[in-house]
């Protein structure tokens, strides 16, 4: 008999001490792991089942001794688990074969606070686990063209320059389990995304497409002898709202820099925001070809940074996801940060382009996934901000043929700072001119 598990009493395993993360100031309660819980140091055989484990015969006879209830959580790998124990282990040929069903982290703790920091930088202090990350770096963001319905094509485009630091907190009790929730996104992006855009016909229509999963920041640590892992997954979404009569192909990209804290607690009762956001972005509408009575487009690219623990092979209810598998205990609970882009031109104006960008930050919770007891799935805006409106001329010359155009006896061509206040800081952004507006 080979001792792979490990059977814990109801008494103090560890205690972490809470991150700076907007909580009270009071102590960390002690965190007690629940008595029924069992570490199992093998790793369950391939294919992982969302109903059963299945392992070797060979050396693992005390696996036999499990009862209906109890809670197996394994080490981090391709086939670890968190699971509890729905039938007592039967043996199938050479395979210890144990009916489960899925737990949480309600499961494994009892009472207590549990705090931890995911991040690139130095170890945390005061106690509180910090997990490293995967180094800062660029996340190129390079998919298509998606082909919408024979009549839009769009190539997506971007970089992605980041580094996060995510803290979370939980408190547990022993009969209501997660009853005090966390969750936070510090830190500081640089960020380019845009697309191509060819219109094929007259269309209208709205569009949201998974376009690819990130490998992302993967932690492990130990509270006693109980494993907690999981990873931080950014997935990248394109989000479309086109609108034309005729034909037209553009290119729109915004560029921009934000630092951040957003995220979303949870007292028990309800959910409310996080928000702290300082940035700017620069939009830009370039390559026009156009033969169109009208035309807007709004673009958005969002990178949607999904919380998982453990493994689980259930499927999840998000459409589409042939690029976007969400494995593990949490998906579905997430923080986005959206860069978004607005263009349109009115009828008759094909050249006379008006842009705004922005960006803005959602925080979801899927319930059914998170299999926490804590109330009605959740999705909120965190914040909002966008740019003042941007008047593009597509043209050449375009200030003069721009005032020539409106009936301008004479005009202003600003190409610094005080041309612009003359302006009025009011007027059109073109090709050959920071901004262009009559004279005074």
């Amino acid at each position: 008999m080979r001792p792979n598990q490990r059977r814990f009493p109801v008494v103090l395993v560890t205690t972490f001490a809470l991150l700076s993360c907007g909580q009270d100031s009071s102590p960390p309660e002690p965190l007690v792991v629940r008595p029924n819980v069992h570490v199992i140091k093998t790793l369950a055989l391939a294919p992982l089942l969302p109903n059963q484990l299945s392992f070797p015969a060979a050396g693992n006879d005390d696996l036999m001794a499990r009862q209906m209830g109890d809670v197996l959580v394994s080490p981090k790998g391709p086939t670890g688990f968190l699971r509890k124990v729905a039938s007592a282990p039967v043996v199938q040929g050479d395979e210890i074969v144990i009916d489960t069903q899925e737990a949480s982290l309600s499961d494994l703790f009892g009472s207590g606070d549990l705090s931890f920091e995911v991040s690139s930088g130095p170890s945390a202090s005061g106690g509180a686990f910090h997990a490293p990350i995967r180094e800062q770096g660029d996340i190129t963001i390079g998919v298509g063209p998606i082909d919408i319905a024979g009549q839009i094509q769009i190539t997506p485009f971007g970089s992605l320059t980041i580094d996060p630091k995510f803290t979370f907190h939980a408190h547990f009790d022993w009969l209501k389990g997660i009853d005090r929730f966390e969750i936070v996104m510090h830190g500081t992006e640089t960020i380019t995304i845009g697309a191509n855009i060819t219109i094929q016909a007259e269309v209208a229509l709205t569009s949201d497409y998974c376009l690819l999963k990130i490998p992302g920041y993967q932690f492990e640590f130990a509270v006693g002898e109980v494993p907690v892992w999981g990873e931080v997954a950014p997935f990248v979404f394109l989000s479309a709202d086109i609108h034309a009569r005729g034909q037209a192909s553009m290119k729109v990209d915004i560029t921009g820099n934000f630092t951040q804290d957003v995220g979303a607690k949870y007292d028990g009762k309800n959910w409310t925001p996080v928000k702290s956001f300082s940035g700017n972005v620069t939009p830009h509408v370039t390559d026009v070809m156009a033969s169109v009575q009208d035309v807007g487009a709004t673009l958005a690219l969002p990178v949607r940074f999904t919380l998982t623990l453990y493994n689980n092979p259930f499927p999840i209810p998000f459409t589409p996801l042939s690029n976007c598998s969400l494995p593990g205990l949490l998906s579905g609970l997430y923080i986005s940060l959206e860069p978004f882009i607005e263009a349109s031109a009115e009828p008759g104006h094909w050249n006379e382009w008006t842009v705004t960008g922005g960006v803005e930050s959602n925080f979801g919770v899927q319930l059914k996934i998170l299999w926490w007891d804590i109330g009605p799935s959740v999705e909120f805006q965190l914040f909002r901000w966008e740019t003042d409106l941007f008047k593009y001329i597509i043209s050449s010359n375009a200030c003069a043929q721009l005032a020539q155009e409106h009936g301008w006896p004479s005009y202003l061509c600003a190409d610094n700072p005080t041309a612009v206040t003359q302006c009025g800081e009011e007027g059109y952004h073109t090709p050959d001119c920071l901004l262009c507006c009559p004279a005074p």
